[in-house]
C-alpha cells in the first residue's frame, strides 16, 4: 500500500517548479509517454456536458497537460457539472432547501439537493486532477518551456545568439 502523498505526472511537476531540485529527467524517463492531446468531444454527452467540455477544451487546450488517457477523469468531470447545474435549476424551481408537507406533517428536504452536493464532491475529487480547482491551478508556474513563442520571437532570439 502506498503512502504520503498521491504521485502527480512529470509533466505536472515541471508545471508546478521544482522546489526540491529532484532529477525530473530519470522520472520522465520511467513514465509512460502519452501524447497531450485533448480528447474530442464523445456524440453522446448530455448538451450541458458539451457546453462544460467545450469551456474546459478553451481553458485546457495547449497547455500540455491533458492526454486522451484522461479523457475518462475530464467527461466524469463534465458530465457531474452537467447534473450540478440541472440539479441548480431544479432546486431552484422547487423554491428553498425545505418545504413543508401536510401529507407528512412536517418539513421535507428538497430531492435536488443531494444531487448537487454529490455533483459538487465529484467535481472536487476530479478538478484538482485536472489542474482546474484553484488550489491546483496556484500551484502551476509557467515556465520558458511551457510558453509557445510566436514565430517572430523565436526568429529574433536566434539572431541574437548568432
Amino acid at each position: 500500500m502506498a503512502r504520503g502523498r498521491k504521485r502527480i505526472p512529470t509533466n505536472l511537476h515541471v508545471l508546478h517548479g521544482n522546489p526540491g531540485k529532484r532529477d525530473l529527467d530519470a522520472r520522465a524517463a520511467a513514465e509512460p509517454k502519452i501524447d497531450c492531446i485533448y480528447p474530442n468531444c464523445p456524440a453522446w454527452l448530455p448538451p450541458l456536458a458539451k457546453k462544460e467540455y467545450k469551456r474546459l477544451k478553451k481553458v485546457l487546450d495547449g497547455k500540455k497537460i491533458i492526454t486522451e488517457a484522461d479523457r475518462s477523469a475530464l467527461l466524469m468531470h463534465c458530465v457531474s457539472h452537467a447534473l450540478f447545474e440541472d440539479g441548480v435549476i431544479n432546486y431552484q424551481k422547487m423554491g428553498g432547501a425545505y418545504k413543508w408537507s401536510e401529507k407528512k406533517q412536517g418539513f421535507v428536504r428538497n430531492p435536488y439537493l443531494k444531487d448537487i452536493l454529490e455533483a459538487c464532491n465529484t467535481m472536487m475529487r476530479i478538478g484538482p486532477e485536472l489542474g482546474i480547482t484553484p488550489a491546483s491551478r496556484g500551484k502551476i508556474k509557467v515556465t520558458a518551456d511551457t510558453v509557445e513563442d510566436d514565430p517572430l520571437t523565436a526568429f529574433m532570439k536566434q539572431r541574437k545568439t548568432k
